[in-house]
């Protein structure tokens, strides 16, 4: 199952949004991104929010996959640890203690999975980003060429487009030999496996953290609707209270509304809608009895077949009629 990401080829978005002139790419690489790696990257970034109280929290981890010439898929990733005291520096040794732990695990599920680059939050580039992509390529003897930046305030202004952006670096030579680090934007696909879908539909159909059924957080959920509703209309009646007594001023507009929300209530008491309604009750009563009947008609069965094969070892007797 393959979804083109077609929102995030709009060079003119991105330079509204990333605050820098940040172009696709030339001749880019095929990058196939897993939703498994804007899962962890996403728990990441809550977690560093919730636990710090910053709303702007940056976050930065590895990411892991596979690489076969032009094509790029990222599987997994894992976080990182800053050195302490700084914003630019990335602890390798942890990166590396973590790296050899996570390809260990994988071997045993007969993948190889390589560090193909990092990720961070935020919504702009900046010396810092070039200064830890330079850490990784230097650990990686220049393999981790990509980085995935996630932007945490387009994921809350904008419901619709994936606030996922990926970018791969490139060297610009100058005349006096001297060569820049920069960034291009490259295009990605998201691509899913099967354990992948599976996974990813438990976390958005997540439980609740006490282990409760599906069922009980639906009905929560009916629970604090109807509850915000029978707010809503006592707050109506007290404005048409305050109306009366005239302690409000009378707004026409308001009383308009109002009455045409009421006219719609009486709809619901129609001949046709009881009818409809005692059918639909009648049929599902119906349902529950024929399933009753059907249980019980295969506990007879399963009765009296016991009962043959028992009778069957002495005087072979049977249940007139009842023979199969």
């Amino acid at each position: 199952c393959t979804q083109t990401v077609s929102a995030l080829h709009s060079t003119q978005h991105n330079r509204t949004k990333m605050g820098v002139d940040v172009p696709f790419k030339q001749d880019p690489p095929f990058v196939a991104l897993h939703p498994l790696v804007v899962i962890n990257i996403s728990d990441h970034f809550t977690r560093v929010r919730v636990n710090t109280g910053t709303e702007n929290a940056f976050v930065v981890g590895a990411m892991l996959g596979t690489r076969e010439g032009s094509k790029v898929e990222i599987f997994d990733a894992f976080e990182c640890m800053m050195v302490e005291g700084s914003e630019d520096q990335v602890d390798m040794v942890f990166v590396r203690e973590r790296l050899k732990l996570t390809q260990a695990c994988f071997k045993l599920l007969n993948k190889e999975y390589e560090m193909l680059g990092w990720y961070c939050s935020g919504d702009s580039l900046s010396a810092k980003h070039e200064a830890i992509h330079k850490q990784f390529l230097t650990e990686t003897d220049g393999d981790a060429s990509l980085f995935v930046m996630l932007d945490a305030a387009m994921a809350v202004n904008s419901r619709r487009d994936l606030p996922v952006f990926v970018f791969e670096h490139e060297f610009k030579h100058s005349e006096d030999g001297t060569s820049t680090l920069s960034f291009g934007r490259v295009p990605f696909k998201m691509e899913t496996e099967d354990a992948e879908r599976v996974s990813v539909d438990h976390v958005a159909h997540a439980r609740p953290s006490d282990g409760g059924s599906q069922t009980v957080a639906h009905l929560s959920r009916v629970r604090s609707a109807t509850t915000m509703l029978s707010e809503r209309v006592e707050n109506v009646l007290r404005y048409l209270k305050a109306v009366q007594e005239g302690s409000v001023p009378v707004d026409h507009q308001m009383l308009r509304q109002i009455k045409s929300l009421c006219y719609m209530l009486p709809a619901m008491d129609t001949q046709e809608f009881r009818s409809e309604a005692l059918t639909e009750y009648n049929d599902n009563l119906l349902q529950i009895y024929l399933a009753s009947l059907m249980k019980s008609a295969n506990k007879l069965n399963d009765m009296v077949d016991h009962y043959n094969v028992s009778a069957d070892r002495g005087a072979r007797m049977r249940f007139p009629g009842m023979e199969r």
